[in-house]
């Protein structure tokens, strides 16, 4: 893949360590007022409306991931929504976060496209145990995917949407070539989203 250089506004992540250590309520109480959840639709209900009983979540799956809707919870690979976050002992996982996510009540379950998009694309990370765990947060937004992973610093890659596996390799072939070079130190993000291509924006 070849780097090139371009500009683009891309969000910071929104949870910079990648491994959750057990904490205070008042932290999970300051992360709640950072995301603002929208209207949803149909049988599904938006996550914050959705007052979700802890008592009926299926606890019988294995964790996955972290999903910030209106607390944290861990989901499993299928995003059904198994457990509060500071109910488990489950910490090194990724995030995933995103400002609207939909929730099935019945199944208890996140049915929106970003979020299995998500889900499957760390699907195809899980595959990759060098880049595993590096994957910090995974967010959702208007761009697609967007993950930050903690090479020598955390670094925001736009995937975009679709297409993992290729993405992925392109990626794993910079770290390969360039992780350790100046051009790499000084990225401000990596952009995959054009065929065979790493457009590479430089901090100014």
């Amino acid at each position: 893949a070849d780097a090139e250089e371009r500009k683009e506004q891309i969000p910071v992540a929104q949870f910079s360590a990648h491994q959750f250590m057990p904490v205070e309520r008042d932290w999970f109480d300051q992360a709640l007022e950072l995301v603002t959840m929208k209207a949803s639709r149909g049988a599904s209900l938006a996550a914050a409306d959705s007052g979700l009983d802890l008592e009926t979540i299926n606890r019988n799956g294995k964790p996955f991931a972290y999903v910030h809707l209106n607390e944290l919870f861990v989901i499993d690979k299928r995003g059904r929504i198994i457990a509060s976050a500071d109910s488990c002992s489950h910490y090194n996982l990724p995030i995933i976060t995103g400002s609207t996510f939909l929730v099935d009540e019945k199944r208890k379950m996140l049915v929106d496209d970003g979020s299995q998009s998500a889900i499957e694309f760390l699907r195809h990370i899980h595959k990759q145990k060098d880049l595993e765990p590096l994957l910090s947060e995974i967010k959702i937004n208007e761009n697609g995917i967007i993950a930050y992973f903690g090479f020598s610093k955390v670094t925001p890659v736009i995937f975009g949407e679709g297409g993992w596996q290729q993405k992925i390799n392109n990626l794993i072939a910079y770290q390969t070539q360039l992780g350790g070079s100046d051009l790499a130190e000084i990225a401000a993000y990596l952009d995959l989203r054009i065929e065979d291509r790493i457009l590479v924006k430089k901090n100014v």
